[in-house]
């Protein structure tokens, strides 16, 4: 990567970053880390309890205990598998839709209405096709955004 000219690495996906510390150790360049960046955000915000939305691996994953300030609310069984499977739904066409729209933000405004979750975590690059600023009325953390920003400061 070095040779190649690389400057800085990253995974482009909550659900790798599974193996981001290893990588960070043997890699030649620094990594800009998806999930420090997302946990440093969520306490910039001082956030408390959250939701995670993506594919069932990144939302079981709890972003890999690297929030550990963070209460993770949990969506009932039926709306997780309900994510997941709007999720692929979203991934396969490549493009949102008003059902898919709906779905999501139904279950977002349940958790945070019902369960207090204070904030919706995109842990799923793929929700930046549906959801943006002027379309989405529930509080949220695009991680993949964060992300992207964390990156650019490293190269910058």
């Amino acid at each position: 990567a070095a040779a190649a000219g690389a400057v800085v690495g990253a995974i482009p996906s909550v659900s790798c970053h599974y193996c981001v510390g290893e990588l960070e150790k043997s890699s030649p360049v620094p990594v800009v880390s998806l999930l420090a960046a997302v946990r440093e955000e969520i306490l910039r915000r001082g956030l408390k309890r959250a939701a995670l939305f993506g594919a069932k691996y990144a939302m079981a994953s709890k972003l890999f205990g690297s929030v550990p300030e963070v209460e993770w609310v949990e969506p009932t069984a039926e709306e997780f598998a309900a994510i997941d499977e709007m999720y692929w739904v979203l991934v396969r066409t490549g493009k949102g839709n008003a059902e898919l729209h709906e779905g999501f933000t139904r279950i977002a405004k349940r958790l945070c209405a019902e369960e207090g979750a204070e904030c919706i975590l995109f842990a799923g690059t793929d929700l930046a096709v549906l959801f943006n600023e002027s379309n989405t009325d529930f509080p949220y953390l695009d991680c993949g955004e964060k992300h992207l920003q964390a990156i650019l400061q490293a190269i910058l």
